[in-house]
């Protein structure tokens, strides 16, 4: 593959903050350690495989030598069916890393970067002026019927877990997507924080959840499930915490997901192939949860797409079995998700991540929307799961809104 413009500056992070200011980026990712930022302008070339992409990246490699690598990023919606959507990885056109090296690459257009950049430009939602109470998809009344019917499955062994998800929708009011991305930069560690542009708006999300990590032949994924509040002082966050070790039902959901992802993982790894698991309490700034790293080895690349499908969904965001599970969220005719649980990520040549994108608003110009869910179980109770999304929304109610 042929590139007839390749360039490579130094930039200083104030001239970023003016680009973003101005002109919002397609795609825009800040690690969990707030080390690196990638930012991402319009679309260069679109392939539909990890190891496709790697050769073009290898190409790309070998005809420029520039200490800072190219990278292609992803953003895939939530999909009910058990066949998952093929992962679509896109090179932008205008990429900058910020970090200890921070640069800006151009690809494909001899323009000056002001130029290029307008291209992008983004006036702002019309003032539409629009106000209206704040909807709840589904109803408390339908989510507790929704749950029934997915406890009595339950009681009848017909699946273990669904993870049942619900939505607010709120006026969208003096929006701007870079107040609300600066706004999630605030946030402690451990957080994912991602912004991309879709047809409708723009996708914000605050997660913590990694669905693959890969470094050279290292991966890593992350098992997140079973949830406390940190309560209003430590007195009150210890105690939650200890009912989050000592909760069985929390327990048993946390080790669902955990083996759920083990077992997904053989078809993929070579025989007797070992896994290091750590297991920790992961605490946030608004909530608590069970949290285990799994660590893996795998040897061949070319099954990197497939091991993803395998992974995700998982028990945490779908339920078990997952394929039953998946078909019972379409029997219950649940809201769709949208970007809600789908990936985010990006990839270089020797590198990999994929977020899940829990913890997100979608921002229109008319309505804002916030989504939450909660995994339920026979011994769920409705309130108490319909109060755990409440608090799982609270975060992006926070940093969208502004209160």
């Amino acid at each position: 593959m042929q590139f007839t413009q390749f360039r490579c500056d130094i930039i200083h992070p104030t001239q970023v903050n003016q680009w973003v200011q101005q002109y919002p980026p397609t795609f825009r990712w800040i690690s969990r350690n707030s080390t690196s930022e990638l930012i991402g302008y319009g679309i260069e070339i679109e392939i539909d495989s990890i190891f496709k992409l790697r050769k073009v990246l290898q190409e790309l490699s070998n005809q420029y030598k520039f200490d800072c690598p190219i990278f292609a990023y992803t953003v895939i919606p939530f999909n009910l069916s058990t066949n998952g959507l093929p992962i679509r990885w896109c090179i932008p056109k205008v990429q900058i890393w910020l970090d200890d090296h921070s640069r800006v690459i151009v690809l494909n257009d001899p323009r000056s970067l002001e130029m290029i950049l307008a291209d992008y430009s983004w006036e702002s939602f019309p003032n539409v002026n629009t106000y209206f109470p704040v909807q709840n998809y589904p109803t408390f009344d339908t989510w507790k019927q929704q749950m029934d019917q997915i406890q009595h499955a339950i009681h009848q062994e017909v699946v273990k877990k669904v993870v049942l998800s619900r939505q607010q929708v709120y006026p969208t009011t003096h929006y701007h997507p870079n107040t609300v991305f600066q706004r999630m930069k605030r946030l402690s560690s451990h957080n994912y924080k991602i912004q991309f542009q879709t047809s409708s708006g723009f996708f914000q999300s605050v997660t913590p959840e990694c669905v693959l990590k890969v470094n050279g032949k290292k991966c890593f994924t992350d098992s997140l499930a079973g949830s406390k509040p940190i309560g209003n002082n430590p007195m009150q966050q210890q105690q939650h915490t200890n009912r989050l070790i000592h909760s069985s039902k929390e327990q048993w959901e946390h080790s669902l997901v955990s083996d759920g992802i083990l077992q997904s993982l053989q078809p993929y790894l070579p025989p007797n192939a070992q896994f290091f698991t750590e297991k920790y309490i992961l605490t946030l700034d608004y909530i608590q949860h069970l949290y285990t790293i799994i660590e893996f080895e795998i040897l061949d690349e070319t099954v990197l797409d497939a091991v993803i499908h395998s992974i995700h969904p998982t028990a945490a965001i779908a339920g078990s079995p997952r394929d039953t599970a998946l078909q019972m969220l379409q029997q219950l005719h649940e809201p769709d998700r949208g970007y809600y649980c789908g990936l985010a990520g990006w990839c270089t040549l020797d590198q990999l991540e994929l977020a899940v994108l829990i913890r997100s608003a979608m921002i229109q110009a008319e309505n804002t929307i916030f989504y939450a869910g909660a995994g339920i179980v026979e011994s769920s109770d409705a309130t108490a799961e319909w109060e755990e999304t409440e608090l799982k929304m609270s975060i992006m109610k926070k940093i969208v809104l502004g209160n």
